[in-house]
């Protein structure tokens, strides 16, 4: 084993990041994984790894290395080798000679300005391809470039100058990555042979409607997922029937025809957030024949309203970060499917939400409504939920008997309110069953009485607590974690019983407050203090 390498026994060396200017001498015979990356090697010269004629991984991506680096036949002592690692160094070239046993090679961020014609002719069993970061532009590919890949999956081009889709792609192509390029054009049936593509990653490029045909995806018949996020589209292009996931967000989208997506009847996840949709835009049977979506998001739009229409399949809506101030009377009636609901960074203020609001969520878990303009807690939530989401309001009260309409509830967030000691009555949390209460960033200047005996985890970070009194925490049995940091705390404020009856208390946190000890008569069980 060279003496600034490791080497264990189970056929690794490790000559990475070690400053090393070529390559090593007396590597094992026996050796199957190679790592010489992050060095300054600038050759392989021929013969210098004759011996190794079990490599099966060689890295040495992060070199500066060059073709005229490469000695004439180096790669043919290595006839088991499946694994090349070759990303960052100085080819101008694809290598001659690679080893017929790839399976997969790293050649990206190398600058290549071409791969020539029948650059991997000899590859058969090569499987994944790494080209991304080269710079390659579409003078850098020819009808040639691919031959020869008969076995190879996944080819990824991202982060280059190309305009248009290289011609004769292998036909056995399962995933296409290139995103972060320059494309523009999408040329009719320029994927028709891809008759085994399943993943096609074409975001971050400038890609406008017009440049995408109805037939540029044509034959492509087994695409799941179509990926076209962060372009210039205006118009919903027609994807594949056979799309499970359609990523549409970040473009310019302002319009959504009825009947947009009749044709994808397996689509299950439809990502349209960041455009520029507003109610008004969303015809009334947009998403009509969407019968297996599970999960949209239509976040970051300048909706004012959710629209009508959700199909009934849906277990998650997401319309954060629109102009929300009104949910319509059973907009969501049909959505009996739906899990989680997230309505937060909108609107909304107390008369947005009312009785029919939010009829027919009967299996809705999770809401968020935070970030709104609510000053009271909503009494028409849905009787599924089990977490509730309504942090950064300006709630100042929970009425009495608030949550008895949700005896499901066990999370509930109320962080970054107005709440203040008045403004939780003995009452407030009756018939809840809580495990996690979060009233972090509030007014209050005590523990609030009454809170519910079933609490897990109390957050009280950021309030202006000044004592903890003997009986504020005592019925909290089954408490195993409590954060009063930042609050107003000093010595002595903490009575001396008030904690010692916690004993499933497991996490306290005390810090930011104005304590110079740790409290006397903490439960035995406490793991974790932060003072």
């Amino acid at each position: 084993c060279p003496s600034e390498c490791f080497c264990d026994d189970f056929g690794s060396v490790d000559c990475s990041n070690i400053g090393l200017e070529e390559v090593p001498a007396n590597i094992p015979a026996t050796t199957r994984h190679l790592y010489l990356d992050e060095n300054e090697i600038t050759e392989l010269p021929t013969g210098s790894m004759d011996n190794l004629k079990d490599l099966n991984i060689l890295e040495i991506h992060n070199n500066y290395i060059t073709n005229g680096g490469i000695g004439n036949g180096f790669f043919r002592s290595f006839p088991h080798m499946e694994y090349l690692y070759f990303s960052n160094n100085q080819l101008l070239s694809v290598p001659q000679d690679l080893p017929t046993s790839l399976i997969s090679l790293y050649l990206d961020g190398n600058g290549l300005p071409k791969v020539q014609a029948a650059a991997f002719a000899d590859l058969p069993n090569l499987v994944w391809l790494y080209l991304q970061r080269n710079g390659l532009n579409d003078e850098s590919f020819n009808r040639q470039s691919f031959v020869g890949l008969s076995s190879l999956k996944y080819l990824n081009c991202e982060g280059n100058e190309l305009t248009d889709v290289p011609l004769s792609l292998p036909q056995s192509l399962e995933i296409l990555v290139m995103q972060n390029n320059k494309l523009s054009n999408i040329g009719p049936g320029v994927f028709s042979h891809l008759t085994n593509l399943h993943k096609l990653y074409l975001s971050n490029n400038q890609l406008r409607s017009a440049d995408i045909p109805r037939e540029a995806f044509l034959g492509l018949v087994n695409l799941q997922d179509l990926n076209l996020a962060n372009n210039s589209l205006t118009t919903i292009p027609h994807g594949p029937p056979s799309l499970q996931y359609l990523h549409l967000e970040s473009n310019d989208i302002q319009y959504i025809p009825s009947f947009a997506f009749s044709h994808l009847h397996s689509l299950k996840h439809l990502y349209l957030n960041n455009n520029l949709l507003t109610s008004h835009g969303i015809a009334p049977n947009a998403f009509s024949g969407l019968r297996d979506l599970i999960y949209i998001d239509l976040s970051h739009n300048d909706l004012v309203e959710p629209p009508g229409g959700l199909p009934a399949s849906l277990e998650d809506v997401y319309m954060s970060g629109n102009h929300l101030v009104h949910i319509p009377s059973d907009v969501f009636m049909v959505n009996g499917e739906l899990r989680g609901l997230f309505l937060n960074n909108n609107m909304l203020n107390d008369s947005s939400i009312h009785s029919g609001s939010f009829y027919g969520l009967s299996s809705i878990q999770s809401l968020d409504i935070s970030g709104n303009a609510l000053t009271v807690f909503p009494s028409n939530l849905p009787s599924e939920l089990e977490q509730l989401h309504i942090r950064g309001n300006n709630i100042r009260s929970i009425p009495q008997s608030s949550l008895e309409i949700t005896p499901k509830l066990r999370s509930l967030y109320l962080g970054n309110n107005s709440l203040g000691d008045t403004g939780l009555v003995a009452a407030s949390f009756h018939g809840a069953f809580l495990s996690t209460l979060d009233l972090s960033g509030n007014n209050m200047t005590k523990i609030p009485s009454e809170l519910p005996y079933s609490l897990e985890y109390l957050y009280l970070n950021n309030n202006h607590i000044s004592t903890i009194k003997a009986d504020m925490l005592s019925k909290l049995k089954r408490l195993k974690a409590l954060y009063l940091k930042n609050n107003a705390l000093g010595e002595g404020s903490i009575e001396a019983s008030a904690l010692t009856v916690l004993r499933s208390l497991r996490y306290i946190d005390l810090s930011q407050n104005r304590l110079s000890s740790v409290p006397v008569n903490l439960p035995d069980g406490v793991e974790e203090f932060n003072l």
